[in-house]
């Protein structure tokens, strides 16, 4: 994600888009790091990767007027993407995605 922010931030200042303020890098961490399953880790993270994916494609979407920043979003789309094919293919092996019930008919 910090190329995409880099590469974000550089077209802003190209276009004179005034950025707001970056939050921390940090925040506290909890002491008790046992508090959090593996599972909800991977699920958070995996509903986060899906609303990115939705984000970058209604960016592309509503980006016709710039081809660049078309270009830009695409390549995020697919990075996103990517992301998301290989989370998947990590819950299957773990158990953790949810598998639909069979349709008999």
């Amino acid at each position: 994600m910090e190329k995409q922010i880099s590469q974000l931030e550089l077209e802003t200042e190209k276009i004179g888009i005034q950025m707001s303020k970056r939050p921390p890098k940090f925040y506290g961490a909890t002491k008790d790091k046992e508090i959090f399953k593996d599972e909800y880790i991977f699920k958070t993270l995996f509903t986060g990767l899906q609303w990115a994916g939705v984000l970058h494609a209604n960016a592309f979407k509503n980006s016709v007027t710039n081809s660049r920043i078309r270009g830009i979003f695409l390549s995020f789309l697919y990075d996103e993407l990517d992301l998301i094919t290989n989370a998947v293919r990590y819950g299957k092996i773990k158990g953790w995605v949810p598998t639909p019930p069979l349709y008999e008919y």
